[in-house]
This record gives structure tokens, sequence and C-alpha cells, in this order.
């Protein structure tokens, strides 16, 4: 039988892995492929980027980790601290109406969209940087599945059972991530 830290450190690597594909190719989604972001870091990983980093730095074997070298670099260059990076909804009040437009779809978003957007980041423990908040009111205002790595890694996990939030950072609210 395996031991904690051997399931960690299994649970952590593919973790990594998927990560890494992300960063290359995007997440897929019905329509097109997505690009990574901070607001899918955060939904999938219940360990903080300089967590991640130093064990990356310390991994016996490189080679079990495509992109090791483009993940080790967005891990580095993650924007922290996160606490001094959060917003509330009160930040969007009073300005002027946010126009998204993809293609040939534009989308007033009003401020009733944006305490939708701040519900949904707190239900689902993600700070509300302003990246997290751009990227899932994009989203969101689109139609758009607003965690689609989530999406993807709760299917796998279904498939095969395999976890991979190994513990609970996201609930203790480390990093400065919301409880």
């Amino acid at each position: 039988m395996e031991n904690n830290d051997e399931v960690l450190s299994d649970d952590v690597l593919l973790l990594l892995r998927n990560i890494a594909k992300y960063l290359k190719d995007g997440i897929p989604t019905d329509k097109w492929d997505v690009p990574f972001t901070e607001l899918d870091f955060y939904s999938i990983s219940s360990y903080s980027s300089s967590d991640l980093y130093c064990y990356l730095r310390v991994m016996p074997s490189r080679e079990d980790l495509p992109n090791y070298k483009a993940l080790i670099k967005y891990l580095k260059t993650f924007p922290l601290p996160v606490f001094s990076r959060l917003v509330d909804c009160k930040y969007y009040k009073g300005r002027p109406p946010l126009f998204i437009v993809r293609g040939s779809d534009t989308v007033k978003v009003g401020q009733s969209d944006f305490e939708q957007v701040f519900s949904i980041l707190e239900e689902h423990h993600i700070p509300a940087t302003k990246g997290t908040v751009m990227t899932a009111i994009t989203r969101y205002a689109l139609q758009e599945d607003i965690f689609p790595a989530l999406r993807l890694q709760n299917s796998d996990k279904k498939e095969d059972n395999t976890h991979i939030c190994g513990h609970s950072y996201v609930k203790k609210g480390n990093n400065g991530r919301k409880s």
C-alpha cells in the first residue's frame, strides 16, 4: 500500500501534467481551445503556485513531465502575492458599462453581472483579483463555461477516479484565497 507522500506526489504530478498541457495547448471546449489563465489555475489547484514550484524544483525525474521548462517559468512568474491584488464588487461600482466583444458578439456587462460573478468566485473559493474577475466576467457574459479546466478535471476523475486536489488548501484560505 502506498503511503500518503507517494499518493500526494502522484496527485501533484498529475496536476502539473494537466497544467502543462493546458499551458501548451489551451483548454479544450465545445467551441475552441481557451488559453489557460489565473482563474483556471485557481479552479483546479488546491496548491499555491509557490508550493508547486518548489515541488518541481525537487522532482526526482523531470522526464515524467512534458514541458517542464514552460511550467517552471509559468509558476515562477505567477502573480503573487494574492492578498494585495484582491478586489471586491465595490471596485466595479460606478464605472462605465463594460462591453465584451468576441467576433460578432457584443455583450453589455452591468453591475448585477459583476455581483453574480463575485458570488460564483466566492462559492468556488477563487480569489477575486482583477485577472480572475475579468476572465470570469468575460466567460459569463459570453455564456461560456467559467471553469472549463475544472469541468475537464471532474470528468477525468469520474472516468478513472483520479483525485487531483490532495488537501484542504482551498478551505483553509492559504495564500489569500477566500474561505
